[in-house]
């Protein structure tokens, strides 16, 4: 099979990984996996039922499960730490998008998340991601549009500036975030609903 036939093929199966593939700038990079992410969480939002009873670590093996074969991608993967969700260019062009997977239990339990991965970031990576699961609490939008208010410089880690929306993701926002390299590294926070009716909900406790 030729290269192009080939790149129809995988544009056939997943589009989005043909882009991720084409990609020869770390921002276009970085775009085409956040879009394959935010596709993996909506088929996860769609079988909440089945997904919801997973823990943190086999959520992480299902995104890259979810991701698929065309996607190079790992649970676990070690980089100054266990990454949950690693993302690789297909050509090899050494750009990587990292994200840390956390079951919501409050604004510093994401907060940790955020710390994990400016641990786990090496400074080159750009962006990364802040996903949350929200298996035992209802009311995601609500939740996540409060979380993006507390986050600032009084609280860790600290701000640079404000919090912006994602400009191709609806519900998902942008942080800045000084790096110990000296690098900026933005984080994307995004929102994965697995609670269902039936299920007690924990509730919105301030943190």
């Amino acid at each position: 099979m030729s290269a192009k036939n080939w790149l129809l093929h995988v544009r056939s199966i997943n589009p989005l990984a043909e882009r991720l593939y084409e990609s020869g700038s770390r921002e276009a990079f970085l775009d085409a996996s956040e879009r394959l992410l935010e596709r993996v969480v909506q088929r996860m939002e769609g079988s909440r039922s089945t997904y919801r009873k997973l823990d943190e670590p086999d959520l992480s093996k299902l995104i890259v499960e979810l991701l698929g074969e065309l996607v190079p991608c790992e649970s676990e993967a070690h980089q100054n730490g266990h990454v949950d969700v690693t993302i690789r260019h297909p050509r090899g062009k050494g750009f990587r998008h990292i994200t840390e997977c956390k079951i919501w239990n409050g604004g510093r339990w994401h907060r940790a998340g955020m710390q994990q991965l400016l641990g786990y970031a090496t400074g080159r990576e750009g962006r990364a991601m802040s996903l949350a699961f929200f298996v035992r609490h209802k009311r995601m939008v609500f939740l996540m549009d409060r979380l993006r208010r507390q986050l600032g410089p009084a609280n860790d880690p600290v701000l640079l500036g404000e919090a912006e929306d994602h400009v191709a993701i609806p519900g998902a926002f942008v942080t800045r975030h000084e790096h110990a390299s000296g690098s900026t590294l933005r984080i994307v926070h995004l929102g994965c609903s697995l609670w269902e009716e039936g299920v007690e909900d924990l509730g919105e406790d301030e943190d």
